[in-house]
């Protein structure tokens, strides 16, 4: 029962994580998209680098990457240029251990209906992780602690209730069902039974 309930918990929480880091990565983009449509519609790279290197300062983000409508880079921060771009999680989820904690994400950058070019940024997700590795350890470690009080409980129990058990008389003992009547109480039958078969005649 535990376990099912540490797993259902870890379950709901895996769902608000990844729904949380989708909702924050969405409210990122029209802000970036807002400040960089301007300088790159007029091909002002330097404002570009700039806007993109104040927007990572904040911390948070691992890279972000503008490129033009031609396919070329023309600001980039925290990926190196000679490297291609990863490609956008669709379905990303917290449980794959293969990935790493981050989003990418990639956005169309429009101004009045013209495509100016393309936004690339990736969303640090370490803190999420971590935080989900610890509730997960804290849960496992606090069933495991429910269990073990749980056992002690019971056997405290179980010895309360039989510990007057042994100090029953025999004939107490021989009404309960299955049970064997005491050494004691057979030692003093088979006594009686030597004194009295002397006196029994033997037929002839």
């Amino acid at each position: 029962m535990l376990v099912i309930v540490v797993a259902n918990s870890m379950r709901l929480l895996h769902g608000a994580m990844t729904e949380q880091s989708r909702w924050q990565s969405e409210e990122m983009i029209p802000v970036l998209i807002a400040a960089l449509s301007a300088p790159l519609a007029q091909r002002d790279y330097a404002t570009v680098q700039a806007v993109i290197n104040e927007s990572r300062s904040t911390g948070g983000v691992e890279y972000i990457t503008v490129v033009d409508r031609l396919g070329n880079r023309v600001a980039s921060n925290g990926w190196p240029m000679d490297q291609p771009l990863p490609v956008a999680n669709k379905n990303y989820s917290l449980l794959d251990i293969s990935n790493s904690p981050r989003l990418d994400v990639a956005a169309p950058i429009t101004q009045m209906g013209q495509h100016l070019g393309s936004l690339h940024f990736g969303l640090s997700l370490s803190r999420i992780v971590s935080a989900r590795r610890l509730l997960l350890a804290q849960g496992i470690g606090i069933a495991g602690l429910e269990l073990l009080l749980s056992s002690i409980i019971m056997i405290v129990i179980g010895y309360w209730l039989t510990r007057h058990l042994t100090s029953l008389p025999g004939p107490v003992w021989m009404s309960l069902p299955g049970s064997w009547p005491p050494r004691r109480f057979m030692k003093e039958k088979m006594t009686s039974a030597a004194w009295v078969s002397p006196l029994i005649p033997c037929p002839r």
